[in-house]
């Protein structure tokens, strides 16, 4: 029967910028850009860069969206000669360089100490890296081409991909030692991780990160803990992450009186327990929403509440 009172007691994720997450922030956690290659070209913006940046929020369960490289033009130091500045940079008064360039939203500083949501799934899926099928048709300049697929390894859990599966691209990218170096208008330039020379710049592929957990969209926020009356506080909300998350509920009443966990407001289900019960909620592998085996039933559960015996409901019972 529900007749008890009060309020909840939200469970306690890892909170940004010291120790625990309520949730991911919007977009994720970037770093700032850095240069990933020197510049194809000496002066006035007639060149370009290739920039990358890391998705710091990732080892905490929280992906990001957006690219991590893109193509930059440089620099930004004027030609001797006129056109001083490709267009539409001109040199300007202040700094006397080439601009003016936009400048770059400051990096975030969020932090996690615990990782937080990490059966999820990513903004694109989780792709493998890709593999050539066959090889190059060319020796040198990205004169060449090559296919290669990708396989959507977080398919098998329900989080599907977005993006292609088979592309053909240009290699090798060694610059050629005779002739024109390389193909497709692409300069030399340094690769600043390997140090050796390359055509280009071009854009990086996506980084492959390792995933977590085999679940689509493990989010407690999906699981509502009821709060009107007659419910009661949970004393204890944590999550396991062990192969995808667990909610362990715990709902405890005053000394030799039942307390009882009802699941969508008791239509699938109710436990009890003097003067303590618990549940463990298991996310469904498929992501698809949280799941507790009540005899030998296992339902779906969207809303629990926690029925017990309180001084704040019965004061009678204390002194």
């Amino acid at each position: 029967m529900k007749n008890l009172a009060t309020i909840l007691l939200f469970l306690a994720l890892p909170q940004m910028s010291a120790a625990t997450c309520p949730a991911c922030p919007t977009g994720g956690v970037w770093t700032g850009w850095s240069r990933a290659t020197t510049c194809s070209a000496t002066c006035g913006m007639n060149g370009q860069v290739l920039q990358k940046r890391t998705c710091s929020s990732y080892r905490w369960g929280c992906p990001c969206t957006g690219a991590y490289s893109r193509l930059q033009k440089c620099p930004n130091t004027p030609c001797a000669t006129a056109p001083k500045c490709a267009t539409p940079y001109t040199v300007q008064a202040a700094t006397q360089k080439c601009g003016p360039i936009p400048a770059d939203p400051a990096p975030a500083t969020e932090t996690c100490s615990v990782a937080v949501d990490a059966c999820w799934c990513p903004p694109k899926g989780l792709w493998s890296g890709w593999k050539n099928d066959g090889t190059c048709t060319k020796t040198c300049g990205l004169c060449g081409t090559v296919k290669q697929e990708r396989t959507c390894l977080s398919a098998e859990w329900g989080c599907n991909c977005t993006g292609v599966a088979t592309r053909t691209k240009n290699c090798p990218p060694a610059p050629c030692p005779t002739g024109v170096e390389c193909c497709h208008a692409k300069k030399p330039v340094i690769n600043l991780q390997t140090n050796g020379t390359v055509c280009g710049p071009v854009i990086a592929d996506d980084p492959v990160y390792p995933n977590n957990c085999r679940c689509a969209t493990c989010t407690a926020a999906s699981l509502t803990k009821l709060t009107a009356s007659p419910y009661s506080a949970f004393t204890s909300g944590v999550l396991d992450k062990s192969a995808c998350y667990k909610f362990n509920a715990v709902c405890t009443s005053l000394a030799g009186h039942p307390a009882s966990i009802e699941f969508n407001n008791g239509d699938n289900g109710v436990i009890t327990g003097t003067p303590q019960v618990q549940a463990n909620i298991a996310r469904a592998s498929d992501g698809s929403g949280w799941q507790y085996t009540v005899g030998n039933a296992t339902v779906d559960v969207s809303k629990i509440g926690c029925l017990s015996v309180t001084c704040i409901n019965s004061p009678q019972f204390c002194g």
